[in-house]
């Protein structure tokens, strides 16, 4: 009896362009709740890298397209589009049931029961090439459904995981080829039979003719189609998550023993050889695998998980078990009743880790590279606790980079409105870029080169404090640089001029702040003043003077920083000369000084005390001995 069976699982391997890892944040971060049905599978995939980066997902019969900026952050307004499958916008659609999408570029696959379409996104609104399949799958239960191939020379298959109605106790698999306009061709050209009804799995597929596929405890080899008689742990909630690493021939699995997570490291050879190549536990509690996805570029195997608590979790383990990251997604329960193959599906793009729910959430947290303590780190650095410890100059998560460097930040007058600022270093480059002032991050970043970048702060600069050091950050990837930098010019008072009748001052100068963080005082007294300026232009203020001021007094000119920075200080009166050099009082209203008693009456009090003369009879008395002596001698000598 021939037996026509359908499920797709479509695996597209498209060209996806990793790159360097940001650091981690310390924890997942919620980023987007699209709704939809709670039992709804979604299967997430990437578009190849492109600025802003592009997520698609699906739940039920609607397609979403998340656009992202280079960095994320919780409070992002990410922009969405959306289709749902129907006639009217698929004329003759068979089925609106979605199985699963692949995508190439910003194009998508999608498959359904009935037939493969390629929904291109060249212009405003989608076009739609279909491709029907020879017999109708309706009634026939999907155990699994991926999207593969490799578009990069110009092949695809599309592979049919099914059982049929009545609960039949095997699966099959079907390929067919895609041709370079996307649509289905030819006949299928495997099919093959297994005496399992468990989800199959697809290893490993590198473009060439050999994949591993596992259902259950096994490894089979798919061309041509082998039990391999490889069994792993056992998985007895059957969801064992398989990642192909075809540059070093491994299978990065993850599977359970004893209810606990392992990171399973199967090597393999083109004939179809297997051997356990180390085993390391994830975490030390209960734990279930889900979903998983390996990045060739940093070396890790990041799964999703959940543990006794049915608590969604995601783990990045390093591919020599020397460490590892595992965080809690505190806001997801697991039904571990209704898991499938596709539930929580994870995706990773240039360190962003991305897992879609049920319930159409999408969470996103970001993981850090680990290094091989085998390796060198490029030869710039030491591996140190499975991190490199990169020597002086180098930088990233391998120490390949030169180290971003920010060497100054040009100081611009105060303003409540956008801020400008242009700063310069070394190494900078226009890859995922990211700058931040102080608290704020810029709104746009003008790349001038790789030793010149424009930040442009819309918001006011109300939210910096004025004329203090600000941290500048410039960041792309996981190689930053830092410095501390004033980032405003400090303002600059020329004169302050009182009012004949005394009831005001007038303070002149340049470059002064607003009223909100620029202040004049007597003896700590804050004064009456109109701090309201125009930026650039010399600026004056007046301030009311108190009735009870003296000469003595002074006018202290300081910002609000904690402790202020006094700016410019004004004696209302005439100051006299040195202070009276501490030895007198100063009269205020004339400037004059009056030294103390035993001080010279000098302007400045500042002559030593009078001191007595030397007696003259000390001087005489000191001649009259030495002519004595002399005449003594000479009337011996005479003798």
């Amino acid at each position: 009896m021939k037996i026509q069976l359908f499920v797709i699982l479509v695996l597209v391997y498209c060209s996806i362009v990793s790159g360097s890892i940001f650091s981690n944040p310390g924890s997942t971060t919620l980023l987007i709740a699209s709704g939809g049905s709670p039992a709804a599978l979604n299967k997430a995939k990437f578009s190849a890298l492109v600025s802003p980066t592009t997520l698609f997902t699906h739940i039920g019969s609607t397609i979403y397209q998340y656009t992202f900026s280079t960095l994320l952050s919780a409070s992002e307004n990410v922009p969405t589009q959306s289709w749902t499958l129907s006639n009217t916008l698929i004329p003759n659609l068979q089925s609106t049931n979605i199985l699963g999408l692949g995508v190439y570029g910003t194009n998508v696959l999608i498959v359904t029961e009935n037939e493969l379409v390629y929904m291109r996104l060249a212009g405003q609104s989608p076009t739609f090439q279909r491709r029907q399949f020879a017999s109708k799958t309706t009634g026939y239960q999907f155990l699994t459904t991926i999207v593969g191939g490799n578009f990069g020379d110009s092949t695809c298959q599309v592979v049919f995981n099914i059982i049929q109605p009545a609960g039949t106790s095997y699966v099959q698999l079907l390929y067919y080829p895609v041709d370079t306009s996307y649509q289905l061709s030819g006949s299928p050209n495997r099919t093959q039979n297994l005496a399992t009804t468990s989800p199959l799995y697809f290893l490993n597929y590198d473009g060439e003719a050999f994949e591993f596929f596992s259902a259950a405890t096994k490894v089979y080899l798919a061309n041509p189609f082998e039990d391999l008689g490889f069994s792993y742990f056992q998985n007895s909630a059957n969801k064992i998550v398989g990642l192909p690493d075809a540059s070093s021939g491994r299978i990065y699995m993850c599977s359970i023993q004893s209810n606990k997570a392992y990171l399973e490291v199967i090597s393999y050879t083109n004939e179809g050889g297997l051997s356990t190549n180390g085993t390391y536990q994830i975490g030390n509690e209960t734990m279930g695998c889900i979903n998983g996805v390996y990045d060739q570029d940093i070396k890790l195997a990041i799964f999703t998980v959940y543990n006794a608590q049915n608590q969604l979790g995601i783990a990045a383990v390093d591919i020599n078990g020397n460490a590892q990251e595992l965080y809690w997604v505190d806001q997801e329960t697991v039904d571990n009743g209704t898991l499938s193959a596709y539930s929580y599906p994870i995706t990773i793009d240039n360190g962003k880790v991305f897992v879609v729910a049920p319930s159409g959430t999408i969470y996103y947290t970001q993981f850090k590279s680990f290094c091989n303590p085998d390796t060198t780190c490029s030869g710039n650095g030491v591996c140190n606790g499975a991190v490199c410890a990169c020597n002086p100059g180098y930088d990233g998560s391998d120490c390949t980079a030169s180290k971003v460097i920010v060497s100054s930040v040009q100081p611009t007058p105060f303003t409540l409105g956008a801020l400008t600022f242009t700063i310069t270093g070394t190494n900078f480059t226009n890859d995922y870029l990211f700058v931040k002032i102080g608290n704020l991050n810029c709104d746009t970043t003008e790349f001038i080169n790789s030793t010149q970048l424009i930040c442009t702060i819309d918001s006011s600069g109300k939210n910096l404090t004025p004329y203090s050091k600000l941290t500048v950050l410039v960041q792309y990837s996981d190689h930053k640089g830092e410095a501390q930098f004033y980032l405003f010019k400090k303002p600059t008072v020329s004169n302050i001029t009182v009012s004949q009748d005394k009831t005001t001052f007038t303070v002149t100068g340049q470059d002064f702040y607003s009223q909100t963080f620029m202040f004049a005082s007597i003896n700590g007294q804050y004064l009456n003043c109109n701090f309201d300026i125009d930026t650039g232009a010399v600026d004056t203020v007046v301030c009311d003077l108190p009735q009870d001021v003296q000469s003595k007094d002074s006018v202290v000119i300081s910002d609000t920083n904690t402790p202020p920075t006094i700016l410019y200080t004004y004696l209302l009166g005439k100051a006299c000369p040195n202070n009276c050099s501490s030895h007198g009082s100063c009269d205020y209203d004339t400037g004059k000084c009056t030294c103390e008693a035993e001080f010279n009456q000098t302007p400045d009090c500042s002559a030593l005390p009078n001191s007595e003369e030397i007696p003259s009879f000390s001087i005489k008395l000191h001649t009259s001995i030495t002519l004595t002596v002399l005449l003594l001698i000479i009337t011996m000598l005479s003798f």
